[in-house]
């Protein structure tokens, strides 16, 4: 899971999807790992 705006960059995403939705991605990330497990949906 990408912990940076430099990490978002190495998954392929343009320099002006990073810097117009970066700090929303890695909030997102953030958010859905403190998640616990029993949270998560089932994997399909």
């Amino acid at each position: 899971m990408p912990g940076s705006l430099g990490e978002l960059d190495s998954l392929g995403l343009s320099g002006s999807e990073i810097r117009f939705h970066g700090k929303t991605l890695i909030s997102l990330v953030a958010k859905a790992q403190a998640l616990p497990e029993e949270a998560l949906p089932e994997p399909c």
